[in-house]
């Protein structure tokens, strides 16, 4: 008869742990960054200008007062133009110290939300065009949020279910869902 040691158990428990984890987190996912997911769309709040910004209204001349989405501004004003041109530089064979055209010159290395030195999003920067590179560096530090709550959870022992639950609170609570910069 295959019996299974003490430590061949754990491993398989906390692989199927694991599983349970990541499926809901997928699924969580799905629902929230659905497009972006699939790349269809930019983790990015687009509509805003034209529907907040009078001398935007040429992006969609369609676009009403109320925004589709509502992430926070700063991701279209400050946060996407500096990955651009981070992503831009990289793909030059440069890398972004400065961004000369915004407030006076920017370092940009030195700024912990813009992330330049984020390792996944440098590896990605390197692999993939910029919007589905720029959405999955934001889909995989969500996910790693999770689980890295939920791996936390389960190491003060916690119950599975609650560790999850726990973990997709923090995964998908307000700011962190809203802002998505690097967490």
């Amino acid at each position: 008869m295959n019996e299974q040691t003490p430590q061949q158990s754990t491993t398989r428990r906390w692989g199927v742990e694991f599983l349970l984890f990541a499926l809901c987190s997928l699924v969580c996912m799905s629902f929230v960054f659905g497009p972006a997911m699939l790349n269809r769309a930019i983790i990015a709040p687009l509509d805003l200008p034209s529907a907040l910004y009078s001398k935007y209204q040429w992006l969609d001349e369609a676009q009403g007062p109320v925004p589709q989405n509502h992430y926070i501004v700063d991701i279209f004003d400050h946060e996407l133009p500096r990955q651009y041109a981070s992503y831009r530089a990289l793909r030059a064979g440069e890398f972004p110290w400065w961004d000369p055209y915004t407030e006076f010159g920017r370092p940009l290395v030195s700024e912990a939300h813009i992330s330049g030195t984020d390792p996944i999003r440098l590896v990605l920067y390197e692999f993939l065009p910029f919007v589905p590179a720029y959405n999955a560096t934001k889909l995989l530090d969500s996910f790693l949020l999770g689980l890295g709550t939920f791996l936390l959870l389960r190491h003060f022992r916690h119950r599975v279910w609650f560790s999850i639950a726990g973990a997709l609170c923090v995964q998908f609570a307000g700011g962190h869902t809203l802002f998505q910069t690097p967490l």
